[in-house]
């Protein structure tokens, strides 16, 4: 699962080929960001096929400023459900220290 915003740029990842052979792509859309699915496409062939878009709230929670508020000890309460925050912190995720 990505945002759009992710979608937009993802010709410049690394091997995003190899990603849509290993993968498809549920996407969520973000907040500002409109993806040029014909530029996608001929950047990355094949891609409208591999995307799934989901019909989601829109919301704009990044997955870095999640990252960020852990590292700060920050509580994500209110921004992922509960277990999800239970598994980041049993799991010391994203604090440098992971198991």
């Amino acid at each position: 699962m990505i945002g759009s915003d992710s979608l937009a740029q993802l010709d410049a990842w690394h091997d995003p080929a190899g990603i849509l052979q290993q993968a498809r792509l549920a996407v969520m859309q973000r907040p500002g960001w409109e993806v040029d699915m014909t530029r996608l496409e001929h950047a990355v062939p094949g891609i409208g096929e591999r995307v799934v878009w989901l019909d989601t709230p829109c919301l704009d929670i990044a997955a870095s400023d999640l990252r960020r508020r852990v590292r700060q000890g920050l509580s994500l309460r209110y921004l992922v459900p509960p277990p999800v925050a239970a598994y980041i912190h049993k799991h010391r995720l994203y604090t440098g220290d992971s198991e």
